[in-house]
């Protein structure tokens, strides 16, 4: 049940992203409440992280969508005419939740003040013109100085899903090759380092990293790399294979490997493979979704008391 707060936002947003741009609900719904579900769920955190309004219950508005999204039993299209959905609540995931939290996962590819900018030209240029889908890419693209075609594609015009894993990380030690040696008057065995061998001990780390891409969508997704004394290092894999194997060479161990570390891709619901850590306990998050259900659960019910 939402709040009032939450309500006011989300109507506000319809005199721009429905009224303004006369989008048609119908046939293009997700351009109406997707958009403004975005901005309002903008607007909550916002008010939230800033504790205006005490009254409202400090949890992730982006959370709650995301959690609808793991909902359905099959992968749902964006860009459908609201007739043509298999379920009502189908139209309302998709158009609302999903287009929402695509665009927040827009907003974390290409920036916050790209974002805010571009919205503001949508808005600006296509006033009572009645914009596509490919009006709002292409502006959202221009604001960030990049094509972002590729993935309004995947995300709005397909059904494809990302999720990205680790796979395995493993540790070695150097070999160093056997063989003989001249001590100058004949040939003698040379005995060298084997793997993990004592011998090794000052000889360092080689470090194997798979990372597999699970689901269809290809994107450039970040992966932080953290070592054993705590720094740490950025990599970003375009995913247009379906598994990867990066070798690392180094005098220490890998402590911990978190694929998508700053959670830009808001789409992605399935995060518990994104991690991996050298040792047991863990400190980030992969079971989010928990929480969540434990508020939508208690609103719900809430709602009908």
């Amino acid at each position: 049940m939402a709040n009032i707060e939450a309500v006011t936002f989300h109507e506000v947003g319809h005199q721009y992203f429905q009224g303004m741009l006369a989008s048609n609900e119908f046939e293009r719904g997700w351009l109406d409440e997707g958009v403004t579900t975005y901005a309002e769920v903008e607007c909550m955190t916002d008010v939230v992280a800033d504790g205006l309004v005490p009254a409202i219950w400090p949890r992730s508005s982006w959370g709650s969508e995301r959690l609808r999204l793991a909902v359905p039993g099959v992968p749902l299209t964006i860009a459908r005419k609201a007739w043509e959905y298999r379920r009502r609540w189908h139209y309302y995931l998709a158009s609302y939740s999903k287009m929402g939290v695509a665009l927040r996962t827009v907003e974390g590819l290409i920036g916050a003040e790209a974002m805010a900018r571009g919205l503001r030209t949508y808005v600006e240029r296509f006033a009572f013109e009645h914009p596509n889908g490919r009006d709002l890419a292409a502006v959202l693209g221009e604001a960030a100085g990049e094509d972002l075609g590729w993935f309004f594609d995947q995300a709005v015009y397909g059904d494809a899903e990302p999720d990205w894993a680790v796979l395995s990380v493993r540790h070695r030690r150097p070999r160093v090759a056997t063989g003989l040696a001249w001590d100058g008057a004949s040939w003698v065995s040379e005995r060298g380092v084997e793997d993990g061998g004592e011998d090794a001990a000052d000889e360092g780390w080689t470090v194997e990293v798979e990372l597999a891409r699970v689901g269809e969508f290809i994107g450039p997704v970040e992966v932080e790399l953290t070592w054993a004394d705590g720094s740490s290092e950025r990599r970003v894999w375009e995913s247009r294979d379906r598994w990867v194997r990066w070798r690392i060479g180094g005098t220490q161990r890998l402590a911990q490997v978190i694929v998508d570390p700053d959670g830009a891709w808001a789409i992605e619901t399935r995060r518990a493979d994104n991690y991996w850590r050298d040792q047991p306990a863990r400190t980030d998050h992969p079971l989010w979704w928990i929480r969540e259900l434990l508020g939508l659960t208690g609103r719900i019910v809430l709602g009908w008391g």
